[in-house]
């Protein structure tokens, strides 16, 4: 979208160079094709004020200008442009679990979009590439892969995930992972996370929703010894019956549960995240699980992304400021919402 948009009340401007950007942006992740919206803008209708690259007046201007510096530079890596992308890390995304938490949220802070962010940003941060895929997808390809919230269990994908791990994998599940069955029924005698307990060495002995984000301390254990950090929005007092505790819940009544887990099974390794854990302590753990199954980071400034795209053929490095600052990389300077593509 390269213009302000609008029907009754008109929005925001992309600010000069900003769409450019995010067309980078696209192209970095796998794009190959881009449309913009619109063309021209309109002069009947309802959406007279969605503006165009080029606006009623028909005038070529700086959006038109922009557009065609964009298309007239990228399209010279055309074959780094049409290589496919590998990914080591995956999020599960899964709309059947999505659609009953909108039918029960069961805490108010329960954002299931936010707490994928979350677990995303840091490997955003370390300019990994992430797939987000559904449950019905092959994991069999991936380094890592991630469940968040993912409520609805089916055995054919337990079965996917099982197969995953034995085979080197490492899995990551959240709270409220595994309490439904494919009707959003709560099978009886059953206990969570439902057909994970054996995969997971843990078991959820009770669960409650918290109304903060913050609404306790957690404190490292073992490997993790001396970190702390704080969970909220929801929480599962795990009893680990066969896994290594790497938090436990330090409010006062709950210190004899583990709030963090992982567990070796076959050739990988399994975590359950208990809670929604600030920021930092997010990254620590992703960090981990990073290291572990080397997948090299690449630290950049904040706002800062850089991606590989390409094969033999065509291999180039893009780096993508969102700042709306200049901002220094090694030994490059990027505009605010600038970006540099480089043959490799």
């Amino acid at each position: 979208i390269m213009g302000a948009q609008g029907h009754d009340v008109t929005g925001f401007l992309p600010r000069p160079n900003q769409a450019k950007m995010w067309s980078y942006q696209g192209m970095a992740h796998g794009c190959n094709s881009m449309m913009y919206f619109r063309y021209r803008g309109a002069t009947k209708g309802a959406e007279q004020f969605c503006y165009g690259v080029l606006d009623a007046d028909n005038v070529k201007g700086r959006k038109f200008y922009e557009v065609q510096s964009f298309f007239r530079d990228i399209s010279q890596y055309a074959q780094a442009m049409d290589a496919p992308i590998h990914s080591d890390v995956a999020i599960v995304y899964d709309y059947d679990s999505l659609a009953s938490f909108r039918i029960q949220r069961q805490s108010i802070l329960l954002d299931c979009a936010g707490e994928m962010k979350k677990l995303y940003k840091a490997f955003y941060d370390g300019n990994i590439p992430v797939d987000v895929i559904p449950a019905e997808a092959d994991l069999s390809g991936y380094k890592v892969v991630l469940l968040p919230q993912l409520i609805i269990t089916k055995p054919e994908f337990r079965t996917k995930a099982e197969a995953f791990v034995q085979n080197g994998g490492t899995l990551v599940l959240t709270y409220r992972n595994a309490v439904k069955d494919a009707d959003n029924n709560i099978p009886v005698g059953e206990i969570v996370p439902v057909g994970y307990t054996g995969l997971t060495g843990v078991t959820v002995t009770e669960t409650e929703s918290l109304q903060d984000l913050n609404a306790f301390p957690v404190e490292g254990q073992g490997a993790f010894a001396g970190s702390q950090g704080f969970g909220g929005i929801f929480r599962d007092m795990l009893e680990a019956r066969d896994a290594e505790v790497l938090y436990r819940y330090a409010d006062t009544f709950y210190t004899k549960f583990a709030a963090v887990t992982r567990r070796k099974q076959g050739a990988g390794t399994v975590y359950y995240l208990g809670c929604a854990l600030d920021e930092g302590t997010t990254a620590k753990l992703m960090g981990t699980i990073l290291a572990d199954n080397q997948i090299e980071t690449t630290p950049s400034e904040d706002g800062v992304e850089i991606m590989i795209r390409g094969s033999a053929e065509q291999k180039v490095r893009m780096l993508i400021n969102h700042n709306d600052h200049e901002v220094h990389f090694q030994n490059k300077t990027l505009p605010s919402f600038g970006c540099t593509v480089e043959l490799l």
